[in-house]
């Protein structure tokens, strides 16, 4: 295909070629994930616990093919090189086509430095203010806060903005992970609506992939605080080394080189799984690329404001069932419901 691909191109495709696309693609997947083939196993996203999948792909090599010849590494030490390496460049949407280079995002909107946001505390007082009895911590509180603030941010209505954020929830994992044809029209249609009422690439990274990790550091975190509330000074660090809101980064080869003890093609697609690295107990976080680099300090700040107005203002939060996690979410494995509930002295408090 000679024209250059963009998102906006898939939006204006005929439903039936984009459908195609999508299905060629999980259909791959999923015949090699039958076929055991770990890799294919975690783009699924249908896993409840992808690590003992992360720890046979480590234990593979420092730098394994799966069957669609995409290169995947757990290692720390590859993985902190190619970060930096300039042989290595972030999956976009007009990146060279891969197997599982599914819809990522613009490249003028991965390599956007996005707006600093509006002050938090008063929209995430408000949010907290509001919660009373059973609370759905995440759909009730973390995607609230990320809707409230960015609304004031760029100064929007606040139902506009949250029915985009709802719709393009999936952009982070459909770069890799096959959505269904609905969801993926209504992702497009919506970012194609940001684009065209925020026009800054930066306030469309802002929207769609900080929106998204604020949301899902911000619910693992408190995951993690209901199980044991005394970590909560320490909790933040902890999550983004035991449970971090990305699993998964893709990137692409922009020449030919050796690398990590293999021959790597221009186009290669090369994945750093995050979320092995990050738990090896080897070192700090990984400091990861475009996208992610730039909203990763606006999901930090949200995440520590959240938790510190609702723990101070609820102590006794505690929870009241299972989390329930996406599905076809493997990038980000981002929750989905997170029950708890507020004790009644708090409220009178």
């Amino acid at each position: 295909m000679d024209a250059v691909i963009t998102q906006r191109y898939w939006s204006q495709r005929a439903p039936a070629e984009l459908g195609r696309r999508l299905q060629l693609i999980q259909g791959a997947q999923w015949l090699s994930a039958i076929g055991d083939d770990p890799y294919a196993r975690v783009l699924r996203g249908f896993d409840d616990d992808p690590y003992p999948l992360y720890e046979r792909l480590g234990r593979a090599g420092p730098m394994v093919s799966n069957r669609a010849g995409v290169w995947v590494t757990a290692s720390r030490a590859l993985a902190t090189e190619i970060m930096v390496h300039p042989g290595f460049g972030p999956m976009t949407a007009g990146s060279p086509y891969a197997p599982y280079n599914v819809v990522p995002l613009d490249e003028d909107i991965v390599h956007a430095v996005p707006h600093s946001a509006a002050s938090l505390v008063e929209p995430v007082t408000r949010v907290v203010d509001s919660l009373t009895g059973e609370v759905d911590l995440v759909g009730g509180f973390a995607t609230r806060i990320c809707a409230e603030v960015l609304a004031e941010t760029f100064d929007v209505p606040l139902h506009w903005l949250v029915e985009r954020i709802a719709s393009t929830g999936v952009a982070v994992d459909a770069a890799l992970c096959p959505q269904s044809l609905a969801a993926t029209r209504r992702m497009l249609s919506a970012l194609d609506d940001l684009r065209d009422r925020l026009g800054d690439p930066g306030a469309v990274l802002l929207t769609v992939v900080g929106a998204q990790v604020a949301t899902t550091l911000l619910g693992n975190t408190l995951d993690m605080v209901l199980d044991e509330p005394s970590r909560a000074s320490r909790v933040v660090d902890e999550t983004l080394s035991l449970r971090p809101p990305v699993h998964l980064h893709a990137l692409i080869a922009r020449s030919d080189l050796d690398f990590g003890g293999a021959r790597v093609t221009a186009g290669d697609q090369v994945v750093v799984l995050v979320g092995a690295v990050n738990r090896d107990g080897a070192g700090a976080p990984l400091l990861l690329g475009p996208p992610y680099a730039a909203v990763f300090p606006f999901a930090r700040v949200v995440t520590e404001t959240a938790l510190s107005v609702l723990t101070e203002r609820f102590p006794s939060l505690r929870r009241t069932g299972p989390v329930l996690r996406r599905r076809r979410a493997p990038v980000t494995r981002v929750l989905l419901r997170l029950p708890a509930s507020i004790d009644v002295r708090d409220e009178a408090r």
